[in-house]
């Protein structure tokens, strides 16, 4: 698995959606809410409905310190998909 470098990666990408993402929610954030992050996520992304919420919910409940820690342990132990199998 090499981490360091699909993570630069994934960070540009979600950089790039986030930025658009507030850049619409400035424009008419009581149109935009949680249901136009998912549907990013499915459309532009690929990601199946259950494992956009389940990405969701994660970043929101757990945050970066919590998530920082996960993927460090997820990378030493070399779990790349995890029992969920995403």
């Amino acid at each position: 698995m090499t981490a360091p470098s699909d993570l630069s990666m994934l960070l540009d990408e979600y950089r790039a959606v986030v930025d658009r993402w507030r850049l619409a929610a400035n424009h008419c954030p009581e149109k935009f809410d949680n249901n136009e992050y998912l549907e990013t996520l499915l459309v532009e992304h690929g990601w199946t409905h259950r494992a956009a919420e389940i990405l969701l919910t994660t970043v929101h409940e757990q945050g970066i310190f919590m998530l920082r820690n996960e993927l460090s342990l997820a990378i030493a132990m070399n779990i790349e998909d995890g029992d969920l199998g995403f």
